[in-house]
């Protein structure tokens, strides 16, 4: 009895390990969805040979070509140059961050167009824009973003670059600076009632 069930559970790995053949085919590709018994699965698989899914890049970077032209050698970064959280959410970048040419993530205060001089606003994606990744020209400067601007996505603009920090946002809101303005005047009140009631204390004692 023992035997066949052991009989039984090789026959039904065999027949499992038959109908998902979650390999990399001969041609170097992917299998065809279906042929893996799910998607972790397949992340597994992913995970298991860089080579293919991320170009030959460590797990740490993305591979990328150039300015996206295919017949130039890949490279591996930390980022696709060019991209940005603002213009593609999939960007692996802060969202005041850009990626430069070298395929690292930098601040975008720290881009060569940053607070430059510019004539127009080209539209579309930052990249192919007259300011360079990141940068919009805003009444004739090149600037992350207007202040006070929003977005569906939660991202506002303060100070002239993009945070997603509800907080930050708030504080410089006009119903935030009221806020903040009326807690420092109760501050103050406070203070100066704590002070008035040790004078009097004090004059007491004395």
């Amino acid at each position: 009895m023992k035997n066949c069930r052991i009989i039984f559970v090789l026959i039904f790995f065999l027949g499992f390990s038959i109908a998902f053949d979650c390999s990399i085919t001969e041609d170097g590709s992917f299998p065809a969805y279906g042929q893996c018994p799910g998607p972790t699965a397949r992340a597994r698989l992913r995970a298991s040979n860089l080579d293919v899914s991320n170009g030959g890049c460590p797990a740490t970077t993305v591979m990328y070509y150039p300015e996206d032209d295919m017949s130039l050698p890949s490279k591996c970064g930390e980022c696709i140059p060019g991209k940005t959280f603002v213009d593609d959410s999939t960007a692996l970048c802060a969202v005041d961050e850009f990626c430069s040419d070298e395929g690292k993530c930098v601040k975008m205060k720290q881009s060569v167009f940053h607070g430059k001089y510019c004539p127009y606003e080209a539209g579309g994606a930052t990249k192919n824009g007259i300011c360079g990744p990141g940068l919009r020209c805003i009444q004739h400067m090149c600037l992350p973003c207007r202040s006070g601007e929003k977005r569906s996505n939660g991202l506002a603009c303060v100070a002239n670059s993009w945070t997603l920090d509800p907080y930050t946002s708030y504080l410089v809101s006009p119903p935030g600076m009221v806020a903040v303005c009326n807690a420092v005047l109760l501050l103050v009140f406070l203070f100066i009632l704590v002070g008035i009631k040790r004078e009097n204390k004090k004059l007491k004692n004395d």
